[in-house]
């Protein structure tokens, strides 16, 4: 520190005494007398004498902070006056002061900031040579502030190359770009992702990447390995099902082969066909196609789920979107529905064919199946019921005519129709021929009592002829057996306003075993040349004594290629008054035989009569057939105009 700074004030007071030492003269006060040194009014003392006497070189007294005079100032009161304060209006600057980064001689030594040695708040900077931001950590720069060349951070290793920095991405290009002494490091923007393949198969474990420049042993660059310990399972590898292994890595269920989300049910699944992806327990059924789409294990021709197929498929169910109607459900009669699919008319209550008269029927009491319209009433009866709603009862019903005979065991009787005729192979026939053994003959053909399909399909003329005839049930009976008097059966005619009814009552099966063996049955001949045939009663059923019985029609001139026909299978074509085309020659089934050929009949015990309380309709050479397609409008054929339109079954 100079002279000059630290001592101004006293050099001037030297200078000041040794100017006074060197006046010529003592300092006078106005009056002429002597200075004592006291300052008159307390300003400095200019060396004139104040009262005209000699100045005795004494102060008049120190300048004060009021500028009187008592020595130097302290404006900023920072405890240094003006005279050793190089900045008296600043408290922080003062010889005392600490030197700081700040661009100020904070301690008034002339030194500014790193000029000075005692300087604080200095910071370390790196000598950054390439200008990326990151300084060299082996050139570091204590300064005040921030220059250029300078970085506040190191960890450049590389101070020569802008692109090499801490902040650098690191690349796969054999240097270490961030300088984290790493090379081509996992972190390179252009590093691969590697999976590691154990199985060898070249297919990666998407559960272990490594990420690398280059690839590392035993890894690949795949990662869609789904089973990493098995190397036969690898996308692209054919699927071998059902072995617990997913072999081409489809995902899913290796129990699914249809892949519709299913397992098979043969493997704890509930998929009945793994083979079709339709097929399964979400599916939507599609009825009648005999495939069970949705697994529901019910026939697929059962729709309404009944338990039932459907008749139109081989089943029972004639009503298969009705889940109430079944075979075996209870009839709901009146109603409109057959819920039982027993057939026949809903309004004919107790299925003898008739409706009830309460509901536009002919049956005058439908609680009753023998009381019926064409139901044998004889004025001899005591029962006082209308037994064939004629309005007549008892004694009073008088149409009933006993057919006789003349051999009541195989005798035959003309019956004439008095006013109707009926249409039957060709001709209108005005009467018929009643034998005893269940036959109606139409002309004067030869008889036989004892039945065969032969005499069925025979040709003959003449007295030899067997047809036309009807076997109502043709076997060797007897309407009157003279041995049991209270027990004699009868055959009676009846003509009804537009039919002719025979009626067998318990004719017996001729045997010397057992000789009341009652047989009750019936036809009915309607004008528009139909007929039914009605079995009310037949005797030991399956027994020995209607196992060879005949039941059907025939014009004659069959062949051997004609065959018999289930009677009680057999159902009527579409529209039709009953079985039969309108234009056959001849409908018949022998029970216990069948007919093979030229022959003759063989036996057959699988075929026992099975007829007992079945009405069977016939239509069989009724109308014309006007196309010539085989199939008559009265017997269903729906457009008897065009040839290759005919009924369907």
């Amino acid at each position: 520190m100079t002279m000059s700074r630290l001592f101004p004030s006293l050099l001037l007071a030297l200078a000041g005494g040794l100017l006074t030492g060197c006046e010529p003269t003592s300092d006078k006060d106005s009056g002429g007398a002597a200075d004592d040194g006291t300052a008159d009014d307390g300003t400095a003392d200019d060396g004139t004498a104040d009262d005209g006497t000699a100045d005795d070189g004494t102060a008049d007294g120190a300048d004060g902070a009021d500028g009187t005079d008592g020595g130097p100032v302290d404006a900023d009161e920072d405890g240094a006056t003006a005279d050793v304060d190089c900045d008296d209006s600043d408290p922080a600057v003062n010889p005392s002061a600490t030197e700081a980064c700040d661009g100020i001689d904070n301690d008034c030594d002339g030194l500014i900031d790193m000029e000075d040695d005692s300087v604080t708040g200095t910071l370390t900077y790196y000598t950054d040579a390439d200008s990326d931001g990151f300084g060299d950590e082996s050139l570091p720069v204590t300064t005040c502030g921030a220059a250029a060349g300078l970085a506040a951070e190191a960890g450049d290793c590389d101070d020569a190359n802008s692109a090499i920095a801490p902040d650098a991405d690191e690349s796969c290009n054999g240097i270490d770009d961030n300088c984290d002494t790493v090379i081509d490091g996992s972190d390179s923007v252009d590093a691969f992702t590697w999976y590691w393949d154990a199985d060898g198969d070249g297919y990666g474990d998407p559960a272990t990447p490594a990420v690398a420049c280059s690839q590392p042993t035993e890894h690949v660059d795949d990662n869609t390995d789904c089973d990493d310990t098995n190397e036969a399972a690898y996308p692209g590898n054919t699927e071998t099902w059902y072995d617990g292994a997913d072999n081409d890595c489809s995902g899913g269920s290796d129990y699914d082969a249809d892949l519709d989300s299913f397992d098979a049910s043969a493997y704890g699944g509930t998929d009945c066909n793994d083979t079709d992806s339709a097929i399964n327990t979400a599916a939507t059924e599609i009825w009648y196609d005999g495939v069970d789409q949705d697994c529901s294990t019910t026939s697929d021709f059962d729709a309404d789920l009944d338990g039932v197929d459907s008749d139109e498929y081989s089943g029972t169910d004639c009503n298969d979107s009705d889940a109430a109607t079944y075979p075996g459900a209870a009839e709901l009669w009146y109603d409109g529905f057959d819920q039982d699919c027993a057939g026949g008319d809903d309004y004919d209550a107790d299925v003898d064919g008739f409706a009830a008269s309460a509901y536009g029927g002919d049956d005058c009491d439908d609680t009753d199946a023998a009381i019926r319209p064409y139901a044998l009433e004889l004025s001899t009866d005591t029962d006082t019921l209308d037994n064939d709603c004629d309005g007549l009862v008892d004694a009073a019903d008088t149409d009933a005519l006993e057919v006789t005979f003349t051999d009541t065991d195989d005798g035959i009787t003309t019956v004439s129709f008095p006013t109707l005729t009926f249409p039957f192979c060709g001709t209108s026939q005005t009467g018929v021929r009643v034998d005893t053994n269940g036959r109606l003959h139409f002309g004067l053909g030869s008889y036989d009592l004892s039945p065969s399909s032969n005499d069925m399909l025979s040709s003959a003329t003449g007295t030899s002829a067997k047809n036309p005839m009807i076997a109502v049930l043709w076997d060797d009976m007897a309407a009157e057996l003279t041995e049991i008097p209270e027990e004699q059966g009868a055959v009676y005619a009846v003509e009804f306003d537009d039919a002719v009814g025979i009626y067998w009552v318990n004719t017996s099966f001729w045997n010397s075993s057992d000789l009341y063996s009652p047989n009750t049955f019936s036809a009915l001949l309607f004008i528009d040349g139909s007929f039914e045939i009605r079995h009310d009663e037949v005797y030991d059923i399956g027994g020995t004594y209607a196992t060879d019985a005949v039941v059907g029609w025939s014009c004659g001139a069959g062949t051997t290629a004609d065959r018999e026909t289930d009677m009680s299978a057999a159902e009527p074509y579409t529209g039709a008054l009953g079985l039969g085309t309108g234009r056959q020659r001849l409908m018949w089934e022998r029970f216990g035989y069948i007919y093979s050929g030229s022959s003759g009949d063989v036996f057959r015990s699988t075929d026992p009569y099975d007829l007992e309380g079945r009405v069977l309709s016939f239509c069989p050479t009724l109308g014309t057939d006007t196309d010539g397609d085989g199939y008559t409008a009265d017997c269903g054929d729906p457009d008897d105009a065009d040839i290759a339109v005919i009924p369907s079954r």
